[in-house]
């Protein structure tokens, strides 16, 4: 970085935002990478050294569990801020993306809790790797997998589920305990930012009234702006509170 201000005096770029502005330009192009004051001239050399690593047979049969050297900590701390790995002690990581496909066998009380479903248009797979890392410290008993995540936080005294069905391009929440709106606005606040993340990503929530209803959010925002203060979800028999719904998503509109 130092090196790339010396040359922006050269090209009488002086102004500190205007070098910044530009370094930000060469970045979104791919000309280069930068983060943290770290150059990298050659993003292609980078994409083959994590490549290395993801690809190699060790790698794979560990699903995902890798050992590395100090002098591999340079690469391994890249691939942590690409939201590709997380590490679980000194010099160990773990790579969602090869995790076991198949789903652990776990109890969980699906029936009583609370449900959520991100519905998109396209769900890149990355989502709910990138999910599993920014959340990984709360992982339960090691409960992990390629599209999902069992997780438990003492904060909110709760229990959740996160799984992604990447052919039906839906990410499901589930979360019981005591605190468990707290702990499901935590969740969707991660995958939201995430989500943010992607350009144009077009995706709907919903809230599972029932096994047999659900609810779009933003449908019941547009009730709620309508000053409409009940709903009837299609195929239901009976009405329900739009504020005491939305109440479930965002404290500011609880009860």
């Amino acid at each position: 970085y130092r090196d790339y201000i010396k040359i922006c005096k050269k090209e009488n770029i002086i102004n500190t935002q205007e070098s910044d502005n530009l370094l930000e330009l060469l970045n979104d192009l791919g000309v280069c990478l930068y983060f943290e004051n770290i150059l990298i001239l050659n993003p292609k050399w980078l994409t083959n050294e994590i490549y290395k690593i993801i690809d190699s047979d060790s790698l794979v049969k560990n699903n995902g569990v890798l050992k590395f050297e100090d002098k591999n900590s340079y690469i391994i701390n890249l691939m942590e801020e690409f939201k590709l790995c997380y590490k679980f002690n000194k010099n160990e990581i773990l790579i969602p993306d090869l995790l076991e496909v198949n789903e652990p066998i776990f109890e969980f009380d699906y029936e009583n809790s609370f449900k959520f479903i991100f519905i998109y248009d396209f769900l890149p797979s990355s989502i709910i790797t990138q999910f599993i890392v920014n959340i990984h410290l709360d992982i339960k008993d090691k409960l992990r997998w390629r599209t999902g995540v069992v997780i438990k936080s003492k904060d909110f005294n709760s229990i959740a589920v996160v799984k992604a069905d990447i052919e039906d391009k839906k990410i499901f929440i589930f979360v019981t305990g005591k605190q468990k709106r707290d702990y499901f606005i935590y969740i969707r606040k991660i995958i939201l930012d995430i989500n943010n993340s992607f350009e144009n990503l077009k995706y709907d929530e919903k809230i599972v009234i029932n096994n047999n209803l659900s609810v779009s959010y933003q449908h019941l925002i547009n009730l709620e702006n309508m000053g409409e203060e009940s709903f009837i979800p299609d195929g239901a028999m009976q009405k329900y509170s739009v504020k005491e719904f939305l109440g479930m998503v965002d404290k500011k509109r609880i009860v």
